[in-house]
């Protein structure tokens, strides 16, 4: 399941591709 540590995690790496996603995936 998708938990918050993943996302957390995931928008790391996500960061350099799309900040702007990072950013709506936080909320």
């Amino acid at each position: 399941p998708f938990t918050a540590r993943k996302a957390k995690e995931v928008s790391k790496s996500k960061d350099i591709a799309s900040p702007e996603k990072v950013k709506l995936s936080s909320r």
